[in-house]
């Protein structure tokens, strides 16, 4: 690995080392005292247990990468840099999560008693910046580094916190009710919307342009072919309209019932 890469790895991470311990300790001040167990003890250990090693590994790996040679494939420096830059940016976004979240800041699914809540900076985009960061810090670093190592372990860890967030918004609908509802249905959980439908009409188009391009080649005049062109064009909008809202009113459905759960245990 060049060490120019190395260092500029170095360089970018330490921002993010004090930022975040910097909020850490800012939000523990309040005092709260908050009940890990509720996000349920596979999730409360081996999330810890992935984070730790995902985190000791990079660590390392920036210290001495030869001890990482098993883990290692060539490549070419232009690649390195694409991560470096990918980064940089899940970094930055990391950051100015840090800050809109302030002192809301947790590492459970428990809310803060002085909690309020945040809609604003990358929170307009997506519910859990946080978590669409760890996702991009992953092929990113895969790239500088030339390894597949560090991918496979934050990839792990996404896959773990997603199903940690079902509880996470559980909580939230049960302190800010209708207003996270709201929230939910206008912003994505780790993409936004857009990118969730653009990505779902792409996946669409190409299952079925097979069978269009046969459909229009047997059709038995050019009228009949446009007028099939121009049914697959409305049954593919329709389609991605419907997976869209039933994968979030589903999403909505079963948080809402677990939130109204907890409401109950509550009183």
């Amino acid at each position: 690995m060049p060490v120019a890469v190395r260092f500029a790895l170095i360089v970018v991470s330490l921002p993010f080392l004090a930022i975040g311990l910097y909020y850490r300790i800012r939000a523990a001040k309040s005092g709260d005292r908050l009940d890990r167990t509720k996000e349920g003890w596979p999730i409360l250990i081996g999330l810890r247990l992935t984070g730790l090693a995902t985190l000791a590994s990079i660590a390392a790996w920036l210290w001495s990468p030869e001890w990482f040679e098993w883990a290692s494939f060539p490549m070419p420096d232009w690649a390195r840099w694409v991560g470096v830059g990918g980064f940089a940016f899940s970094i930055a976004w990391l950051i100015w999560m840090f800050i809109c979240l302030g002192s809301n800041l947790t590492d459970t699914v428990e809310t803060r008693k002085d909690a309020h809540f945040v809609e604003s900076g990358p929170y307009r985009y997506v519910r859990n910046p946080m978590y669409s960061g760890i996702l991009i810090v992953g092929p990113s670093l895969g790239l500088a580094l030339g390894t597949w190592l560090v991918p496979l372990a934050t990839t792990l860890m996404f896959l773990i916190l997603a199903r940690r967030t079902r509880i996470e918004e559980t909580w939230l609908i049960a302190r800010f009710g209708n207003q996270y509802r709201s929230y939910m249905s206008r912003v994505g959980r780790f993409f936004p919307h857009l990118l969730l439908a653009l990505t779902l009409s792409a996946a669409w188009e190409g299952a079925v342009s097979g069978e269009a391009v046969c459909r229009m080649h047997c059709a038995s005049s050019h009228d009949s072919g446009s007028a099939q062109a121009s049914s697959l064009g409305a049954l593919t909008e329709l389609t991605v309209t419907r997976v869209s809202r039933s994968m979030d009113f589903g999403i909505r459905s079963g948080v809402s019932q677990d939130a109204a759960r907890i409401r109950g245990e509550r009183g």
